[in-house]
């Protein structure tokens, strides 16, 4: 989709399911569930029944970033600085991966929970959504906690809004 011309073209991918890195006419993807374009140019993908992050490349080339299985990938959005940031449903960590396929685990643990702090003392349960803001932090929806959370750029980890009940209510945060 160019916004700029309002034209949309056939990106890649063919009318099977595979796990094919290459030219975009060529490649194949089973399931893909998340995609968010890349501040560099190209989009990432979650190919979640091949259990990676892939990206399209503005060179057209479709390769994989991830180095290992992502069994549970729930939200992902692109990151200010390129690569992308995503979280799991009951992995319960906020992470980042860079282009190159380096992965870097930014606040949270493989444990569900909820406690504000710094990295990997903080626990979610259910991230369902992560943004970035300009400044670089990130805001985190733990639906699981009734949250939204808010992580800054040293991986502090706070609540900005919910008190972990389920209920509507406007306000100023807890």
């Amino acid at each position: 989709i160019d916004l700029n011309t309002a034209t949309i073209t056939k990106f890649t991918g063919k009318f099977q399911g595979g796990d094919l890195d290459g030219v975009l006419s060529d490649a194949l993807f089973n399931g893909v569930t998340y995609i968010t374009s890349s501040v560099a140019g190209g989009l990432y993908v979650f190919d979640e029944n091949n259990k990676r992050i892939r990206k399209i490349g503005t060179d057209g080339i479709v390769f994989t970033t991830s180095l290992h299985d992502i069994d549970d990938l729930s939200a992902m959005v692109s990151a200010n600085s390129d690569g992308v940031y995503f979280g799991g449903w009951s992995d319960c960590r906020v992470r980042h991966l860079s282009p190159s396929g380096i992965e870097t685990t930014i606040a949270g643990a493989n444990e569900t929970g909820y406690k504000d702090g710094s990295g990997g003392e903080a626990r979610f349960r259910n991230i369902v959504g992560i943004t970035e803001d300009v400044s670089g932090n990130l805001f985190v929806a733990d639906r699981g906690n009734n949250r939204i959370r808010l992580i800054d750029k040293n991986k502090n980890v706070v609540t900005v809004a919910g008190n972990g009940e389920r209920a509507f209510q406007d306000g100023t945060g807890d």
